[in-house]
């Protein structure tokens, strides 16, 4: 008896999980259920100047770009459930930092969490700028034609595309999310625990570039070759390095040690499982 009242426990403990499994999904996909979309574009014009920007969000992706403007644009577009419409804040503070923070309320439960589709778009003067920083939760960023001495790019899970920055260093940080980075001119520091760092496309080396990630692969390509030093390894990817006058003083598949030319940056990476190509 014990032994069938445990196969009927069993069978309808797994039937529950099913159950539970497929509203989740149905929830997540939003197509069976009604819920109060609104539509949202609200637009801000800063005509302050700012010698800083500083972007947070959770969901929402992020487009940051320069433009020949002479103000500051910032516009949110996208849709959301009307119980979880996002507010849109911003600030300029009294050291000439603008601030844009976009909140949005606490999700209801863990079942009925409608998807929200949102776009922070900021357009900014083509200037120099002292500091940027972007932060999202799982919002996607895109940025480029950026000038600034320092740029600090978070995101926990959203992907990261930086298409041209002239600046002294550029600091990227995600737990999964990939990176896809080019024309990028200055210092280098990216952490990531499972993101891919795509393609790292370097006009020159402005700097040192230090990468960390646990199973990323690292894929970097330096567009005006000179005089550098590379630390490369991985506990159990391929490393490879294609450059001019290398000499080595320690080479084999998962750790390279080399330099070309005297007193260059250094290009630093360090991974687990994932590979290293240097080109």
């Amino acid at each position: 008896m014990n032994r069938v009242t445990n196969r009927l426990f069993g069978f309808f403990f797994l039937a529950f999980l099913v159950g539970v499994g497929g509203l989740v999904w149905q929830f997540q996909q939003g197509e069976h259920f009604h819920f109060d979309m609104q539509t949202i574009d609200e637009q801000r014009t800063i005509a302050q100047q700012v010698k800083g920007i500083d972007l947070k969000t959770e969901t929402a992706d992020v487009v940051l770009a320069a433009a020949r403007e002479t103000s500051i644009s910032v516009r949110l577009v996208g849709e959301a459930p009307a119980e979880r419409k996002p507010t849109l804040q911003t600030e300029v503070t009294p050291d000439g930092i603008l601030r844009v923070t976009v909140v949005e309320p606490d999700r209801i439960s863990f079942f009925f969490t409608p998807r929200t589709r949102m776009e922070l778009q900021v357009t900014i003067p083509a200037a120099a700028y002292q500091d940027m920083q972007v932060t999202t939760a799982t919002g996607d960023i895109r940025a480029g034609g950026l000038q600034a001495k320092r740029v600090t790019i978070q995101s926990s899970t959203g992907d990261v595309e930086l298409n041209g920055l002239e600046g002294d260093r550029l600091a990227v940080s995600t737990d999964t999310g990939d990176m896809d980075l080019a024309g990028i001119r200055g210092e280098v520091s990216i952490e990531s625990d499972t993101g891919n760092v795509e393609d790292l496309v370097l006009t020159e080396l402005g700097g040192n570039v230090d990468i960390t990630t646990d199973t990323g692969d690292v894929e970097i390509n330096v567009e005006k070759k000179a005089a550098v030093r590379l630390d490369l390894k991985s506990d159990t990817g391929d490393v490879e390095a294609d450059w001019p006058g290398l000499s080595y003083s320690e080479q084999t598949d998962h750790r390279l040690d080399g330099s070309s030319g005297a007193g260059g940056p250094r290009i630093l990476v360090r991974t687990a499982t994932g590979d290293i190509r240097i080109r």
